[in-house]
């Protein structure tokens, strides 16, 4: 990893300097561009992306300092072999030191309230698998549970090895870090809860009805913090913190000639345990469902992982839990960021249909004694 005092701008026009740009991943938080750059005496003509972070006016909490985290990730992953972008570059905000402000720096040596405000990674091989539709050019069901699993490996040694994987949370977000993922769950909830009351996004539509002691008829988001914070129990067997990528889409999949190359952006990451992938992976479905329907996948992963993916009801509540924060994210980042489109009012239908499908089976599962505080 790189880090120093030059901006991104500085980076490019040291290495060539841009001859051509392209904007990806429209609707995103970040900005992302692929930037080509010129050829010199000793280089031909390449191409990197550049990231640079959205405002703070206009972020989500758990966006803040998300550049630092993915930066994180990337070098944790591509330390072990992965095959995920390199980080050429990190252009970093000043902090205030004393009387002196202090630039520069890599993610590991600056505090939890370091921000980076721009990326400049290497631009991997491949198209995204949401993109592949013949079967022959798709990686095997296989295939794709041994990565989950290989990348599950590497993030529970990660976080063994550096400090600021140590606890469960966001690296450069003190307030959710915690050696409990109950405690950390439920910060994160608190947080995206209070996105939703900023934006004035109504949750009341998820909270749960008067039955069993569980919940209230009231429709406030509070409401919803109190029912979710009543299945947190799942995470109390969980001691081992993971860092997981937690956006896995198959947007952020890379494939060629069948073959996965690279899994890129890393930003939503955070250090959490296993489950919390399979929101994404399994993204809008039943969690259960998809497990019973992708067996392949899933005896790849445990052959690979030495343990399970979904050894018991905690576990699968976990999934279920995650998946609800995703939800939640998605649910409301609509607003903030302003999508526009026939899509918008349909993709907001499903993702609350989403949270609610989850919901509902936790309940069950409650009413049935499958989980206690």
């Amino acid at each position: 990893m790189v880090a120093g005092e030059a901006t991104v701008e500085q980076w490019l026009a040291a290495h060539g300097g841009s001859a051509r740009r392209e904007t990806l991943g429209a609707g995103t938080a970040n900005t992302v561009e692929r930037v080509w750059l010129a050829a010199t005496a000793t280089q031909p003509t390449r191409s990197v992306v550049t990231k640079r972070a959205p405002d703070d006016a206009t972020a989500l909490t758990y966006e803040r300092a998300l550049l630092a985290t993915e930066a994180l990730a990337l070098d944790a992953f591509g330390a072990a072999g992965l095959f995920v972008p390199r980080v050429l570059h990190c252009e970093f905000a000043a902090v205030e030191t004393g009387d002196e402000t202090v630039p520069g720096g890599s993610p590991r040596d600056r505090a939890l309230s370091a921000d980076v405000l721009a990326l400049v990674l290497s631009h991997e091989p491949g198209v995204p698998l949401s993109e592949v539709e013949h079967p022959s050019e798709r990686p095997s069901p296989a295939e794709h549970g041994t990565l989950l699993a290989r990348l599950h490996l590497v993030g529970t040694a990660a976080a063994s090895e550096r400090d600021e994987l140590s606890l469960f949370g966001y690296p450069y977000r003190a307030s959710t870090r915690s050696s409990s993922l109950r405690e950390t769950f439920g910060e994160l909830i608190r947080n995206v809860v209070a996105d939703a009351e900023r934006w004035r996004v109504d949750l009341g539509g998820f909270s749960c009805p008067a039955r069993d002691g569980l919940g209230s008829e009231a429709s406030d988001a509070p409401a919803l913090v109190d029912e979710l914070a009543l299945f947190a129990a799942a995470f109390d067997e969980v001691t081992q913190p993971t860092l997981v990528h937690f956006d896995l889409w198959p947007g952020n999949l890379l494939v060629s000639g069948g073959h996965f190359t690279a899994v890129i952006d890393a930003e939503r990451a955070l250090v959490a345990d296993p489950t919390a992938d399979l929101a994404s992976i399994a993204l809008l479905e039943n969690v259960e469902t998809w497990a019973a329907d992708n067996a392949a996948f899933v005896s790849a992963y445990e052959k690979t992982a030495g343990c399970p993916l979904l050894p018991d009801a905690a576990a699968m509540a976990r999934a279920r839990l995650w998946s609800i924060y995703l939800g939640l994210i998605m649910f409301i980042e609509t607003v903030p960021r302003a999508y526009e489109g026939d899509w918008v009012e349909p993709h907001r239908e499903r993702v609350a249909a989403w949270i609610s499908l989850n919901l509902d089976a936790l309940r069950t599962g409650a009413r049935e004694g499958q989980l206690s505080e």
